[in-house]
Formats: C-alpha cells, structure tokens, sequence
C-alpha cells in the first residue's frame, strides 16, 4: 500500500462542481485546439505550492475562467462577472481537501487568443489517501 494522494480524483471534483456553472470545463490545461468555437469555459487544475515537484500535500485548487471577447475586442464584463460569481458560490467542501485561506482572484487579463481570463485560487491541503497497488 502507498500513502498517496488523489490528484486525479480532486480534478474530476472540481469538474463536477464547475460544469453547474460552465457547460465547457477542461481538466488541468487548456486545450491547444477543440472541434468547435467557444465562447466562454472553464478550466480546473490542482497546482503544487512547490513547482516542478510531485503533489505535495500543500496546494491550490484553480478555477480559469475564459469569456471570449466581443465585438472589437470588447471585454465581456457581464459574462466574465456571471461565471464568476457562479464559481464562488459553489459548495467545494470535499473530503479530498482542506482550505487553509480564502480565494484570491486575478485581474481579467488577454491572452492573445482572443479570450479574457480571470483565475480563482484557494489554497488547501490536500488528505492523503491510501491506495492499493
């Protein structure tokens, strides 16, 4: 037996949770390509406090929120604001993790593929589980 943690089964959480709000919901990174034009998802992801290392019991569970923009370029505010609020009124308790602190949430920001993107962070310490191999 190893005393491992469920970084898959946190992810697949946070979907769950995150799909009552955005019907587009990717696990960990945004897709480079997808069959068909969207105009607003989310993306879900489990991120170590110590980069580069295996999942350590000290993390953050993140919400990436991407609202396509409108005509011009034109931040979709109203749109970006909804999928906010949406997000932050979930019930994320789990037996997966623990907060230790409240959610810290980005300024909207371009990233260049003609999306506005706001990420929503809660540090939490992950519960170990134990695994059979």
């Amino acid at each position: 037996m190893a005393l491992l943690t469920q970084s898959k089964a946190v992810r697949a959480f946070l979907a769950e949770k995150a799909a009552t709000v955005c019907e587009n919901i990717f696990d960990q990174d945004r897709p480079q390509t997808y069959p068909r034009q969207l105009d607003k998802f989310i993306v879900v992801a489990l991120k170590n406090k110590v980069p580069h290392s295996s999942i350590s019991e000290k993390a953050y569970i993140q919400f990436h929120i991407y609202v396509k923009d409108g005509a011009n370029g034109m931040f979709r505010d109203d749109v970006m604001q909804d999928l906010i609020d949406g997000v932050k009124m979930l019930d994320l308790q789990s037996p997966l993790f623990v907060f230790n602190g409240s959610c810290v949430e980005t300024d909207p920001k371009v990233d260049g593929l003609g999306f506005h993107a706001v990420v929503l962070q809660y540090p939490v310490t992950l519960i170990k589980q134990v695994i059979n191999n």
